[in-house]
């Protein structure tokens, strides 16, 4: 039986650890274990020091005081674990997916997330005899088991609630302290067998960074997430096979003699009569018209594309179709019949014509300017839901695009989107015959498409990538400096950015690693799973996965927690009140130019002290602000940082009194003063993108301040050769 950092620091778990389930372990003669990772979480609670979290300190106090207490009744057992994971949450799941098959498995818990991650590990369809595995949580009432149903109800109640929606329907009433699905009596948190399994959802990612630490209680939902609810995923109802191996298309071509152009007439092969209109443009296999159908267009192939297996692959297609009373069924251009020429031969197929500007419109920054000149980063991340909604419509239709590239995708707002050449679609064992390099997954580069059948995990790489292009709003993921070609690069998977501890290299110049920086770190974490080369062995991110990250960081944009610029302007930067309300500790620093608070986090701290360099003074507009200064040759004299000493300023934004470390400062030249470096323990969950370490610099010459103003740059020069 383990425990977690959120039920050590329940209010009720002192009387409830020690009154209820402390016998129960010296009977059985058990001990509760508490992983290390648990007891580290409890000390950087304790320790915090950031406003607002004398809360948290009590609670962290308590929890630690429990732990002293079980462990002088004999009743505790502390666990470490040579593991990477940094946190205890990963470190559980990684504990549990190894003794699973060994011994009955109990966690006591309030997370909501780690319940039915821990609960959805009896669902394993590749691990057999897996032994029980129980969860529970601490109420006032006492220990109160969890089943994967009310698990799950809770899981929806909270998402229901941070993206403002109407919360799910109560599961059946149960007793509190009983478990959902068991019978009364069943000793409490002792599962005694495996319980029955209950299908789960699919497994997704926890919530944006941030959410997880929202409170329980009821919260008003903003003006704009309330027009924005989203319904649950009802699957279609035309679905086709997905085999495993590809049909054999025959190539035999079906000769033509008759010519057509605007004015010919074609019959479809349902008796309806279309005539050509004006040609619309040309592609690689034929020609787009118009029709006497002012909604359908007709794609008509060139003779050297009229082959048995393309008519045989649009029969099917046309009397199979889609679900079209499916609301993301509207703007996929599928084929709806076939045509037919006056000697009856076939020609082609009619579709739903399709508006809007295709995809890489908003790939070149003054098309999108001009096109879409009010968009901000919110249409975007609302596009990548659009386009997402598709491609799982599709999906679930049993249908896999093959061919993902911005040419096949059309936009007319950042709602509303059509899918076009739908005819090279992978349906049935008809393979996808085409694709692009850019989107092709590492695994099928240089293959022949013509005879590969794509599995939802090579497609899953392609979307990844399409969002990507997306969101940096034309660069590929792989893209970078003196990299090779797009196909080595994706073989290669060297993925450039930064993501948490993970250090970055080679991104490319201009506006995309600011860009990168501003999404949330769900976000950043799916994309780097997606492209790294140390995460090949991971699975990639479903649709419905990236759906969820999607929503989440449109929903973040909206509440202000991630800049809604197309292009941001530096790095992100937390703020003081993105920390309070993420419940992230960290250290409120008084910027000494313009007096306002600016946040320094546990990480960016312990490495600054680590490479030697001091803490900080200023906030970072007002650092760029002095480089600016000193760059263009302004006045003044050259400063640099030489030691850090802490001091207690009162914080005019949150009024309190905080300890900052600030650097003290000297003229080049002057004898450095004695170094005290701040020590007090900070704690946080995030980081910010890592500077570089400071390189030794050869010592200025010492230069006064000329009073009649001159510049630093006419100062230098006069003290070095003697003239003004």
């Amino acid at each position: 039986m383990f425990i977690d950092t959120s039920s050590l620091m329940h209010p009720n778990a002192r009387q409830v650890i020690l009154t209820e389930l402390a016998p129960k372990l010296q009977s059985n003669g058990n001990k509760l274990i508490v992983l290390d990772r648990v007891v580290g979480e409890l000390e950087k609670h304790r320790a915090a020091i950031h406003p607002g979290a004398e809360e948290k300190v009590a609670a962290a106090t308590r929890g630690y005081e429990l732990l002293l207490e079980l462990t002088r009744l004999g009743l505790l057992e502390v666990k470490g674990a040579d593991a990477p994971q940094p946190f205890a949450d990963q470190l559980f799941k990684t504990v549990f997916t190894f003794h699973m098959t060994r011994h009955p498995l109990t966690l006591i818990t309030q997370d909501i997330s780690l319940m039915v991650d821990i609960l959805g590990l009896q669902e394993s369809k590749a691990i057999q005899y897996i032994k029980p595995i129980a969860v529970v949580t601490i109420t006032p009432q006492g220990l109160h088991p969890v089943s994967p149903e009310e698990a799950e109800f809770r899981y929806q109640r909270k998402m229901a609630r941070l993206r403002g929606t109407p919360p799910p329907s109560q599961p059946g009433a149960q007793p509190m302290g009983q478990p959902y699905g068991q019978p009364a009596g069943q000793p409490v948190g002792l599962p005694a067998a495996r319980p029955t399994a209950v299908p789960l959802r699919p497994p997704q990612p926890k919530a944006p960074q941030g959410w997880e630490t929202l409170t329980e209680g009821p919260q008003e939902p903003e003006p704009e997430q309330q027009a924005t609810v989203r319904q649950p995923f009802a699957p279609p109802m035309v679905v086709y096979q997905m085999p495993d191996r590809p049909r054999a298309m025959s190539e035999a071509l079906m000769p033509v003699t008759l010519d057509l152009e605007t004015g010919s007439v074609l019959t479809g092969s349902k008796g309806v009569q279309y005539r050509l209109g004006r040609c619309l443009g040309e592609g690689g296999e034929g020609e787009v018209y118009e029709t006497s159908n002012p909604k359908l267009v007709a794609k008509l192939y060139f003779p050297s594309h009229l082959t048995r297996g393309r008519l045989e692959k649009l029969l099917l297609m046309v009397q199979r179709g889609l679900d079209w009373k499916h609301p993301d069924a509207e703007g996929i251009c599928w084929p709806t019949d076939l045509l037919i020429d006056a000697q009856g031969k076939f020609r082609g197929y009619v579709m739903p014509k399709a508006k809007g500007k295709t995809l890489n419109t908003i790939f070149i920054r003054p098309e999108l300017e001009r096109h879409f000149p009010q968009w901000t980063r919110l249409d975007l991340g609302e596009l990548c839901v659009a386009v997402l909604k598709k491609i799982r419509f599709l999906h679930a239709s049993g249908v896999l695009i093959g061919d993902i590239n911005p040419r096949n995708f059309l936009i007319t707002s950042e709602k509303e989107i059509s899918l076009v050449d739908c005819d090279s679609y992978q349906v049935e064992g008809y393979p996808c015959p085409v694709g692009d390099v850019q989107f092709t997954p590492p695994e099928l580069q240089g293959l022949d498409f013509s005879k590969v059948l794509r599995r939802p995990e090579n497609e899953a790489f392609a979307v990844s990538t399409l969002l990507f292009m997306i969101l940096h709003v034309g660069k590929p993921p792989y893209a970078q400096v003196d990299g090779g070609t797009p196909a080595e690069n994706i073989r290669n998977m060297h993925f450039p950015y930064t993501v948490g501890d993970r250090k970055g290299s080679k991104i490319p110049p201009g506006p995309y690693r600011d860009i990168f920086s501003n999404l949330t770190r769900k976000v950043k974490d799916g994309f780097l799973q997606t492209f790294d080369k140390e995460h090949k062995d991971q699975p990639r991110l479903s649709v419905e996965e990236w759906l969820y990250l999607m929503e989440g960081y449109a929903h973040a944009i909206r509440q202000g927690w991630v800049s809604g610029d197309l292009f941001p302007e530096g790095a992100k930067q937390l703020t003081v009140e993105d920390c309070v309300r993420m419940g992230i500790p960290f250290r409120a620093i008084l910027c000494k130019d313009c007096g306002g608070d600016f946040v320094l986090l546990q990480k960016d701290e312990e490495r600054m002290i680590r490479e030697g360099r001091m803490l900080p003074d200023l906030c970072p507009d007002c650092r760029k602000a002095r480089v600016a200064r000193r760059q263009t040759g302004g006045g003044g004299t050259a400063y640099r940082v030489t030691g850090a000493h802490t001091r207690t300023a009162p914080s005019p934004a949150l009024g309190h009194q905080t300890a900052q470390p600030v650097p003290s400062w000297r003229p080049p030249g002057q004898a450095p003063a004695p170094q005290q470096r701040a020590t007090a323990p900070v704690r946080s969950t995030a980081g910010q993108r890592p500077m570089p370490p400071r390189t030794p610099q050869p010592q200025p010459p010492v230069v006064q301040t000329n009073p009649n103003g001159e510049g630093l740059l006419q100062s230098l020069l006069r003290s070095l050769f003697g003239k003004k």
